[in-house]
């Protein structure tokens, strides 16, 4: 399974969407903390792990159409009336073993 073109198109995808994250995580998201922390002194992510986090560790395990489903359906689950809590990916449909 690991040699078939269809999982190493998809091992790119996920390197992209990765990187993405990578970007984000590094630069956009220090940014948007400093902002928001400054306006309101509790704010923190209702969730953990965070949403990137949570979206880096689907990309990393699943294939790269469930992790972008996983990871949109969590930022929709993100917002004023949720209570967040503890919310690890889940562990279906993983990736061969190397």
């Amino acid at each position: 399974m690991r040699n078939s073109v269809l999982w190493k198109i998809d091992r790119v995808i996920a390197r992209f969407f990765l990187w993405l994250l990578t970007l984000y995580q590094k630069v956009i998201s220090p940014m948007v903390w400093v902002n928001r922390s400054a306006q309101h002194e509790d704010f923190r992510c209702k969730f953990y792990p965070t949403c990137s986090e949570y979206s880096r560790q689907s990309f990393e395990r699943d294939w790269s159409i469930v992790a972008f489903g996983k990871t949109v359906w969590r930022l929709l689950r993100c917002n004023p009336w949720s209570k967040g809590g503890i919310d690890f990916p889940h562990k279906t449909c993983r990736l061969p073993k190397k």
